[in-house]
């Protein structure tokens, strides 16, 4: 009886080392098969491109890169106001600002003034109350600044 009970401990030894023997040799080779078939899930170099997008491309022609635009609003107007690389205010450009906001004419595009240097303005329309979304674009000869802004009044 005794040894009876030490042949199925045996047993048992066997088939766990035999599993782990198993599923050591599977993960190896799903390795090896992905590392040699170039799967765009182990490319490094698809990770790199993702995390320093933009950085290897020629933005020389783009002198906007460098200037600085913050935009508000309250119940009258909207205003932007634009400084370059070395703060000064950014004069000469053409502003626009296109709204999508459901309060107001889908696809509306005001044209802003520049009232004082580096300031530009337009009337907040009437139709549109409480939060205004769209993008703001400022252009002046080959720069342009551009971003995605949220207003509130």
């Amino acid at each position: 009886m005794n040894n009876h009970r030490n042949d199925a401990g045996k047993f048992w030894i066997r088939i766990i080392t035999g599993v782990l023997v198993l599923f050591i040799a599977a993960t190896v080779a799903s390795i090896v098969i992905a590392k040699k078939r170039g799967s765009r899930v182990v490319d490094t170099e698809y990770y790199s491109h993702g995390l320093h997008y933009a950085e290897n491309h020629d933005t020389a022609g783009n002198t906007g890169n460098k200037w600085v635009m913050a935009a508000t609003a309250d119940s009258t107007h909207i205003q932007v106001t634009v400084r370059d690389e070395q703060g000064a205010p950014l004069t000469g450009g053409a502003a626009t600002c296109s709204l999508d906001q459901s309060a107001t004419t889908p696809g509306t595009v005001l044209q802003l003034s520049e009232s004082p240097p580096g300031i530009y303005r337009a009337p907040r329309p009437t139709s549109a109350q409480g939060e205004l979304r769209g993008t703001i674009r400022v252009a002046k000869g080959s720069g342009v600044i551009s971003g995605r802004v949220v207003l509130f009044n």
